[in-house]
């Protein structure tokens, strides 16, 4: 079978999920862990994200004057050092242009591979006659994690000639605070196991005494103001967010605390195992982080004409879901 799909109906619409299985193995050569990766996620995208919306139904914004082509149907594709530099010519011609977009990644993209992969894909962004503007955003700021994740928000030059973007200020206060997101009755499946925290001290002892600084991040609720960042590997021993208990071992979040810790509120279900969820929320983005970029972005089309773009005033997009 060349092409694998997959047809959900959800909310009176269908949505669908395809993989092109020749075009997957000749990733999996540059990409091994690509194939799994996206089997994954063919395999629980019925079982999750359309349970919840899909993704992102909760985060709506209202627009003026924004014609609906401009947002949707945009691929953004793997944006690789590789391929982007062998599909230059191809995402020139043959791309689907819209007018504004928002990418996300790890704050060490911009020094990865000493600085080549950034320049590539701000290079070819450019040539695509995008402005882009780029910020390190730290989720400290709105939830108790320090999360630090760089933000690249590009417009279409032509339609905005004259753009000036500006990032939003941080909150003066977060949403909630660290005590606020965790359970008063957790599961005693959380705490962790005798052999577990052995290894888990002597792993830390080990590394100190070379001078390293691995080693797990134990939290007092009462003291400290916000964890480390939460990562997809938490799934296995939990080390990076520890929560202290009173004679008692440390415990692993519940996969609740996960939740709300990325900024995900209760309505939020969650309907996959411990280990996937910790997977898909350690590598989610923080809601409220999205939400005010995305807020922000759309404060600037909403003003548009200042820019000089020109608007189909006879269409008009009630609202964008924004995915995260």
């Amino acid at each position: 079978m060349v092409i694998r799909g997959v047809s959900l109906q959800h909310k009176g619409g269908h949505y669908h999920y395809k993989l092109h299985n020749l075009k997957l193995n000749s990733l999996g050569f540059e990409y091994p862990k690509l194939i799994w990766h996206l089997n994954r996620m063919f395999e629980d995208c019925p079982n999750d994200y359309f349970e919840n919306g899909p993704r992102s139904s909760a985060l709506k914004f209202k627009l003026n004057d924004l014609n609906v082509h401009q947002i949707v149907g945009h691929e953004i594709s793997n944006l690789c050092r590789i391929g982007l530099s062998v599909n230059r010519e191809r995402f020139r011609d043959n791309h689907q242009k819209v007018q504004v977009f928002m990418l996300e990644n790890v704050k060490n993209l911009k020094s990865h591979d000493k600085g080549k992969t950034y320049k590539v894909i701000s290079d070819t962004l450019k040539l695509l006659n995008y402005k882009i503007f780029v910020k390190i955003v730290d989720a400290k700021h709105y939830v108790p994690q320090h999360r630090e994740r760089i933000f690249i928000v590009g417009f279409d030059k032509k339609k905005f000639r004259n753009i000036k973007f500006k990032f939003p200020k941080m909150p003066e206060a977060r949403r909630y605070e660290l005590d606020e997101i965790l359970l008063s009755d957790v599961d005693n499946k959380y705490t962790l196991t005798e052999r577990l925290w052995l290894y888990l001290k002597n792993y830390a002892k080990k590394h100190r005494e070379r001078g390293n600084g691995f080693g797990y991040g134990l939290i007092d609720s009462t003291k400290d103001k916000y964890t480390r960042t939460l990562s997809a590997r938490y799934y296995k021993d939990g080390s990076e967010i520890l929560i202290k208990q009173d004679k008692r071992r440390p415990r692993r979040l519940t996969p609740r605390e996960c939740a709300r810790l990325m900024g995900f509120d209760d309505s939020f279900k969650i309907v996959v195992s411990d280990t996937q969820a910790y997977r898909q929320f350690g590598n989610s983005l923080v809601v409220p982080v999205v939400e005010d970029i995305a807020s922000k972005i759309v404060n600037h089309l909403n003003t548009g004409k200042k820019y000089g773009q020109n608007y189909n005033k006879a269409q008009k997009l009630e609202h964008v879901a924004y995915q995260v």
